[in-house]
């Protein structure tokens, strides 16, 4: 075969690998529709507590990269989610957790990163400060149950277990923690285990101490939708912390709600899958500058108005529970792509 022959079949194969790939790429762009950008993405270390904003690609910003893994975000050390506030059990063999749900002055607690995001520093009214690590191996391990599902923990140290309890004069209060020192995971939980919501996860899916799902993604112009119907009500506003979101997306004209369709989002290298539409409860109700549920029963009380179907009940939905399929690094101000799926409940009623 002579030069000539070689460089055309070389250009041909050339040609035809543009070709098939140009042919991919406008597929993946057909099924694949961009709806905003990474506004905020947020890790909550302690549940219920405070969050910390990560993934900013400021140069002069030097934090760890963001992951997004199967367990949900992680940043250097911290995983969202991976301590929880609970009552100690007579035997001290379990833990019953607790939320701002029943305990809202746990919002004052104020949770900063330290160490690069190897540990926490917390802060609290009338409180000295304290610095919260991962505990040994040795201390001792807890059954912890959250909504139906079981998981094991690391009990933190007594000096960690004291401050919580002096913060909420009561004497049975620890903070469990799903990894040790060694970042070795006692036992993750699986949603499937749930007999009410557990039939939307998969079998092999896990999670540490998140509520259902290792993520929750939320929208602006769905956040925009509720606050624009309680000032036309002359309520306060919601700020956007309120729904303890890990993804918050800035979207492009979409419509209030459009989330409730994604069932699949892109971000970067990573995908995502959506679970289930996000049930609301009497967390988002409190009001971090006090400590205190709001009076008015907002947002609730607006959201059963419009945001109710039968397949979940009294709590209406708000965001959307996603888990991580193919993970990856994450980070505010890249672009999301959604692939348009309508969620049907079990009974294959669509929510629109």
């Amino acid at each position: 075969m002579n030069k000539f022959s070689t460089t055309s079949i070389s250009l041909g194969v050339g040609v035809g690998v543009s070709l098939v790939a140009l042919f991919l790429f406008r597929k993946w762009r057909s099924t694949w529709h961009l709806v905003g950008h990474v506004k905020r993405l947020t890790i909550y270390p302690i549940k219920s507590l405070q969050g910390v904003n990560i993934g900013f690609s400021d140069e002069a910003n030097d934090e760890p990269p963001v992951e997004a893994t199967a367990l949900g975000l992680r940043c250097g050390r911290l995983r969202d989610r991976c301590f929880v506030i609970g009552r100690l059990s007579q035997d001290k063999r379990s833990v019953e957790f607790i939320t701002t749900r029943s305990t809202p002055s746990l919002a004052l607690i104020k949770v900063a990163p330290i160490n690069n995001f190897s540990a926490i520093h917390l802060t609290a009214p009338n409180m000295p400060s304290i610095e919260v690590n991962y505990p040994s191996n040795k201390n001792d391990v807890v059954e912890v149950e959250i909504w139906r599902t079981t998981g094991k923990g690391i009990l933190c140290d007594k000096e960690i277990n004291d401050w919580f309890c002096r913060f909420l004069e009561k004497d049975d209060i620890v903070l469990v923690c799903a990894m040790d020192s060694q970042w070795s995971i006692a036992k993750p939980r699986l949603p499937v285990e749930d007999p009410r919501n557990g039939v939307y996860a998969p079998s092999d899916m896990q999670i540490l101490y998140n509520d259902g799902a290792p993520l929750l993604l939320v929208t602006d112009v769905s956040h925009d939708d509720i606050n624009a119907r309680l000032e036309s009500q002359g309520r306060p506003l919601l700020a956007e912390e309120t729904w303890k979101s890990n993804v918050f997306v800035e979207t492009d004209q979409q419509r209030p709600f459009a989330e409730d369709n994604w069932g699949h989002v892109n971000i970067g290298d990573v995908c995502f899958q959506r679970l289930r539409p996000c049930t609301r409860c009497s967390v988002t109700k409190v009001d971090s500058s006090n400590g205190k549920h709001r009076e008015d029963g907002e947002p609730l009380k607006t959201l059963r108005t419009y945001r109710l179907h039968k397949g979940f009940g009294s709590d209406p939905l708000f965001g959307s529970l996603l888990f991580v399929t193919n993970p990856g690094s994450v980070q505010v101000g890249l672009p999301v792509y959604a692939r348009i799926k309508p969620f049907k409940t079990l009974s294959s009623e669509v929510i629109n």
